[in-house]
């Protein structure tokens, strides 16, 4: 908790001590004579906050529920009701209290991950093993990590194997065991065995700390909180001085109208939304799933569509090879050393799949003397003086390579058996081919029955890869629908057009190609860990693992939200209507309506509360487990 909000929590906590104080001693009736002279001035100051707030909100042009409150207590001073003031202060008080509580949420989420950092790490020199503050290691330092100790930095494993806890990333409580080649998270638990990894990523760039970015970014979003909260105190603020103003000239009766005022202070609703749609946030947080504030939870309520990147986010990306072709006097071995080399300087998953594969057969990539890669489309570059293109079919004629008629029928053999096919090139003709397959996530499946579960209306998968394996795929997960052969800018449109439906629209991606698309996209969600940088600033939402089911989770989470935001309305309707009679009815006096506010007050609040409890709201089960 900041300083100044510290400060700010003290004075509402001491201010709510003295209150409670003051009404025990006075309902009991052994309130000190002294303390009947002190009781105003108690009075006046515990209005002083609701009126800083009430004349600051209105100096910004915005009616906050605190303007109700505050002409209700200068009503009830007038009047000379002080036990009213004081019932109606301790309540506001307990407001202010919770929403400085949920407010530090933000802040302490991110000190809670980062706190678990370890601060120094051993690393390989030579052949000792040297003691460094975490600060001083750098990319492609050897580490080891032993049983019992946190793992410093984004590493891969080089040797050995050990059981790792992960849940301060994934949210995930089942130990995973990781062996060689294998990806490590910094600040996860080591839980049994030791390993060497190489350091792959440091200080911001890591998980842990791309998590706390995400997680105050994100905190700081109050979208649908305040959104609501002002809509709904503007109107019932205009329509509750009215109707007093009606009622008094009706009745011409002061106390009834106090009455009314004090029972409609709407305090616990304020309180009750932030709080509620803070503990739903938390919870999908302690899944792994980070959500982008208020806003973020009320376009998850509304999705009626999902679109899903084919590769790296149904599949795991990690494509590999099946088979080389080769045409006319070209051989393997020459065809793969060709397109290797140049697939050697891309990042593209088929790409790194090739360059794999070739390594595997022993066969050096070289480097080649000119390289342009063309998203979405291929690679081309220059070896020995030949120009060497790897990619699609229209991206080699584009580039004026021949492809021949036994080229063409060979692709179309290999993709109707659901391989991806990447044409190689070389010179000015078409030389080879390289047919790939890559592996669904297991979870793949399952999301997209749970969507459908949870009132998903579609679910659509967009692939720039060819036809036939698109619909291979989309069959295998019972998808809705799917569209092949596209460019990135084209997946943009396609989310864009899905929108004029009416349909809230959801774009679960990965790459950086995906960034356009997540930003066209209602809600865009990032595969967090995996995810590129570019995709998870583009996002509204980010999955810390790689886990498909935590998308129907995070709607589920927001669906349960928004229904408890409404029971909220319900039981302060049901429980302001009774006040209001009993007030009609000269059952409740300004002290009795205060009191009556004050009781009911906490039935939101306990309603909201629920959903703190994440094990009572989850499509896969409770938070993080006890080990």
């Amino acid at each position: 908790m900041k300083e100044g909000r510290k400060s700010d929590f003290i004075f509402e906590v001491g201010l709510i001590i003295v209150l409670s104080l003051i009404l025990v001693w006075k309902l009991t009736g052994l309130l000190p004579e002294v303390i009947y002279f002190a009781l105003p001035i108690f009075g006046i100051i515990s209005v002083i906050p609701t009126g800083y707030s009430a004349i600051k909100a209105l100096l910004s042009k915005k009616i906050s529920v605190d303007f109700l409150a505050l002409i209700a207590l200068i009503a009830s001073i007038f009047s000379g009701e002080w036990t009213s003031v004081v019932f109606i202060s301790l309540m506001l008080s307990f407001a202010r209290a919770f929403g400085i509580y949920i407010e530090s949420n933000t802040e302490n989420a991110v000190k809670s991950i980062l706190k678990l950092r370890p601060e120094k790490a051993l690393v390989k020199e030579g052949e000792r093993m040297v003691e460094k503050p975490i600060e001083k290691i750098v990319v492609g330092d050897i580490v080891i990590v032993r049983d019992g100790e946190r793992v410093p930095a984004d590493c891969i494993v080089i040797e050995d194997e050990a059981e790792f806890d992960e849940s301060s990333i994934t949210g995930e409580s089942a130990p995973v065991i990781k062996g060689v080649g294998k990806k490590l998270f910094a600040s996860s638990l080591v839980v049994s065995g030791s390993v060497f990894a190489r350091v792959e990523k440091v200080g911001g760039d890591t998980a842990v700390e791309r998590l706390a970015a995400l997680v105050e970014k994100f905190g700081k979003d109050k979208g649908l909180i305040v959104g609501m909260a002002d809509r709904f105190a503007s109107i019932y603020i205009i329509v509750t001085i009215l109707g007093a103003a009606a009622v008094f000239f009706l009745f011409r009766d002061f106390d009834m109208v106090l009455s009314l005022l004090l029972v409609s202070c709407a305090d616990d609703i304020a309180v009750a939304l932030p709080m509620g749609f803070y503990g739903a946030i938390g919870s999908a947080a302690r899944r792994g799933i980070i959500i982008k504030g208020g806003s973020g939870i009320e376009s998850l309520n509304k999705i009626g569509a999902v679109f899903f990147d084919k590769t790296g986010t149904l599949t795991f990306g990690r494509s590999k090879v099946k088979a080389v072709i080769v045409f006319d006097k070209e051989t393997e071995e020459s065809l793969l050393r060709a397109a290797a080399s140049c697939s050697s300087l891309s990042t593209h998953p088929i790409s790194k799949a090739i360059v794999s594969f070739a390594e595997s057969k022993n066969i050096t990539p070289v480097q080649p003397e000119r390289f342009f890669e063309f998203s979405g489309k291929g690679i081309l570059g220059e070896i020995d003086g030949i120009k060497i293109a790897v990619g699609r079919p229209e991206f080699l004629t584009e580039k004026n390579f021949i492809l021949s008629d036994k080229i063409i029928a060979e692709a179309s053999r290999q993709e109707s058996a659901g391989m991806t096919v990447s044409f190689v090139g070389k010179g000015s003709e078409g030389v080879g081919l390289i047919a790939l397959e890559d592996e669904l996530r297991p979870s793949a499946k399952k999301a997209i029955a749970l969507l459908r579960l949870i009132g998903v209306k579609k679910t659509i998968m967009l692939t720039g890869d060819n036809g036939k394996v698109a619909a291979k795929v989309s069959s295998e997960l019972d998808m809705d629908s799917f569209r092949a052969r596209l460019m990135p800018e084209d997946k943009a449109v396609i989310v864009e057009h899905e929108k004029t439906h009416g349909l809230g629209v959801m774009m679960v991606g990965d790459g950086v190609n995906d960034a356009a698309t997540l930003k066209a996209a209602d809600m865009g969600v990032a595969m967090g860990v995996a995810g590129t940088d570019a995709a998870i600033e583009a996002a509204d939402m980010a999955i810390m693992d790689d886990d498909l089911r935590k998308i129907p989770e995070s709607i589920f989470i927001s669906k349960r939200a928004i229904k408890v935001a409404r029971q909220d309305f319900v039981i302060w309707g049901i429980v302001n209507t009774v006040g209001f009679a009993l007030v009609f009815l000269k059952v409740l006096s300004p002290e009795g309506a205060a009191l009556y506010n004050f009781a009911t007050d906490f039935l939101p609040l306990m309603n909201s509360l629920r959903l703190f409890f994440p094990e009572k709201f989850s499509l896969l089960g409770g938070g993080k487990k006890k080990k």
